[in-house]
């Protein structure tokens, strides 16, 4: 089946802040990507799902990738750059496209990489195994290989609160009972830093963890719904 969309990141202040949800990658059936922040991979050009459905300035994300010839599938798009485009002979196996790549983001102090697409999932089109695409960073996941036989293999899911795409599954051409799952996106993560004189409270206490960056300012970092009480 087709990937199933992610969920928004939503800040609710005096205006709301929302980070658009990845969209899903194209499964089974389905030939199209689903839009999102960033978009997922496709079928042909016509399915690869759009990105930075939200019209934000810089973008949020960027487009999925999809193939051109072959059976392969594109790549889900990334924070950093569009899922990639694949072009393969059938005859032969097929070659998935790799995950746009992530975004570092140095917020919590240390520089982490955020938001990279999953790989595009393999299909055995000929006598030879399908190459799996890889995760563009990020914790993003890796899709699952095709080999020459007759098994095939889940995605990898991505990190938590990383807000990386999974890994598609592999399928065998043809054989509409020889499909593996793909794999499950990475949660997302909201991060609020300020001054080293502002003290930030939060709930529930399980998801939140306030910390303090090297320069001094104050951290908040939220991975659930939560609540958070500046003074």
């Amino acid at each position: 089946p087709r990937g199933a969309d992610g969920s928004n990141s939503v800040m609710a202040l005096t205006e709301s802040i929302t980070a658009t949800g990845g969209g899903g990658g194209a499964g089974g059936c389905q030939n199209n990507g689903n839009p999102g922040g960033s978009g997922g991979g496709g079928e042909t050009a016509p399915n690869a799902g759009c990105g930075n459905v939200g019209s934000f300035d810089p973008p949020e994300g960027n487009l999925g990738g999809y193939r051109s010839i072959g059976f392969g599938r594109g790549g889900g798009g990334g924070a950093g750059g569009a899922g990639s485009t694949v072009n393969t002979n059938p005859s032969v196996g097929t070659t998935s496209g790799n995950g746009g790549s992530s975004v570092p983001n140095a917020i919590l102090g240390p520089s982490t990489d955020y938001a990279g697409g999953g790989g595009g999932g393999a299909l055995q089109g000929g006598p030879c195994g399908g190459r799996a695409g890889c995760g563009g960073g990020g914790g993003a996941g890796n899709a699952g290989a095709k080999p020459a036989n007759p098994s095939v293999n889940a995605g990898s899911a991505a990190s938590a609160n990383t807000g990386s795409g999974g890994g598609g599954g592999s399928s065998k051409f043809g054989d509409g009972t020889s499909r593996a799952a793909g794999g499950n996106g990475g949660s997302g993560i909201v991060v609020v830093r300020g001054p080293s004189a502002v003290t930030f409270a939060g709930s529930p206490t399980p998801a939140t963890t306030l910390s303090t960056h090297p320069g001094g300012d104050k951290i908040i970092k939220f991975t659930a719904s939560g609540t958070l009480t500046v003074s």
